[in-house]
């Protein structure tokens, strides 16, 4: 399971990659933990960052239906940690949260998934 665990983060940070989410790097927490210059940031996304995010919507999609098929125990426990994945991506994209609110709730995420990870199974 280790292996397919593997291919799955891969597939993912191939995924985000993309050039096309260049806009959103440095700014949001893509596929790593955000630093603290991240979630400190008061501001709100801007018109030229909406695209990106669509695609980073998008790709993120990808990347859990990748996980799902590859890995359905770790895919068990994304859904128990994050039942609602893009409820604050949304947020951030109609403004209604700050880009450092946004990356905080990403940091509680990774934290929440690690506990997880690091608690036996059921």
């Amino acid at each position: 399971m280790a292996e397919k665990t593997k291919e799955a983060v891969a597939f993912c940070k191939q995924l985000y990659q993309d050039p096309r989410l260049d806009p959103l790097r440095g700014v949001i927490a893509l596929d790593e933990l955000p630093t603290l210059e991240m979630q400190s940031n008061p501001r709100y996304v801007t018109d030229d960052q909406r695209p990106a995010l669509d695609l980073f919507k998008s790709l993120g999609e990808q990347c859990r239906n990748n996980i799902a098929k590859l890995n359905p125990r770790l895919w068990q426990i994304m859904v128990q940690v994050q039942p609602t994945p893009h409820v604050n991506l949304q947020k951030l994209y109609d403004r209604q949260i700050t880009i450092s609110q946004y990356n905080t709730y990403r940091q509680e995420i990774a934290d929440k998934f690690k506990s997880a990870l690091a608690a036996p199974p059921k």
